[in-house]
């Protein structure tokens, strides 16, 4: 692979023995690649601005100067067509999902094996979309709305509980489905 067609990846983590997989697993994945590293947001930022013709970003959503999704949203508003595989140690399935809804062309658990990595990246460097093999995005949306009901529902239920400890004396409910009856004493 000549220097000017080699593959060019940014891996954006600060954790060094991630770095050391993640670059075998690109190197697995493209051999000749020319790859640099960002430890924190700032140098990602001037890593790509050295380097604009990069073809992957392999991104951590925990480096330093990243809060949350920000260096996802940063990446897909500045650099639109650029792919980035999120890789995470955060295997939550919103999390996942979000990513994906996000932009994000991948996403890798840095639990994952080094060949699962190479097959991530090389799927998306041939123009892909990767996720866990487990994950489902419906599933993932359905029990995100679920856990959304019942937080809403254990806060009403709470509610309740609350309204039923006032003094007996003070307000008597009778019936949770018809207008409150009782007598109010002062």
């Amino acid at each position: 692979m000549s220097e000017e067609s080699a593959v060019r990846v940014l891996i954006a983590d600060d954790h060094p023995l991630m770095v050391g997989g993640l670059r075998q697993a690109v190197l697995a994945a493209a051999p000749g690649a020319k790859i640099a590293v960002a430890h924190d947001f700032d140098s990602m930022v001037a890593g790509l601005d050295a380097s604009p013709d990069t073809d992957l970003v392999l991104l951590d959503l925990t480096m330093p100067g990243v809060r949350g999704f920000s260096g996802l949203l940063f990446l897909r508003s500045e650099r639109p067509s650029l792919p980035v595989i999120v890789v995470s140690g955060n295997e939550d399935r919103a999390v996942i999902r979000h990513c994906l809804e996000f932009g994000a062309a991948g996403f890798i658990p840095k639990t994952n094996s080094l060949d699962t990595m190479r097959e991530a990246i090389a799927q998306v460097l041939d123009g892909g979309r990767w996720t866990p093999s487990d994950f489902d995005p419906v599933a993932a949306r359905s029990a995100e709305l679920l856990q959304n009901e019942l937080d809403r529902f254990e806060a009403l239920l709470s509610d309740l509980l609350e309204i039923s400890r006032f003094d007996a004396g003070a307000v008597q409910l009778t019936d949770f489905t018809s207008p409150v009856r009782g007598s109010v004493t002062v």
